[in-house]
């Protein structure tokens, strides 16, 4: 079906603001992730999600994937589709593990918590 002329502009506008506030975050945390990446630091499990969540890469696409329809009005604020939103980003951040030790969260976990790999990986 194709929508009138007028309310495709509106999501696309709505969709283009949204985009360019997750791309900011998505460069700042870039640039947290060059900061972090210091061998003496080791980050907690939350700093690590809170930034990894950004830089992820994730949402960018999601959001972009979006662009042109009508998810905008109140789709992205609904309280379900949060916490879905957040928990697709969370598996896709543990799926794509970094080979970085300083970014992995196995050896953040055996720092901050003093467990083996065995203890960290339960």
């Amino acid at each position: 079906m194709r929508y009138p002329e007028s309310h495709f502009l509106k999501g696309i506008d709505a969709g283009i603001q949204r985009f360019i506030e997750v791309f900011a975050k998505y460069t700042d945390s870039v640039v947290d992730q060059v900061v972090h990446r210091d061998p003496d630091y080791i980050t907690t499990v939350d700093e690590f999600f809170a930034m990894r969540r950004h830089a992820v890469r994730a949402e960018p696409s999601y959001v972009a994937s979006a662009l042109g329809s009508d998810l905008y009005s109140d789709f992205f604020e609904d309280p379900y589709v949060v916490k879905l939103y957040k928990a697709a980003i969370d598996l896709v951040i543990l799926w794509n593990e970094n080979d970085d030790d300083a970014l992995n969260i196995d050896p953040m976990i055996m720092h901050h918590h003093q467990f083996d790999l065995a203890g960290a990986l339960n």
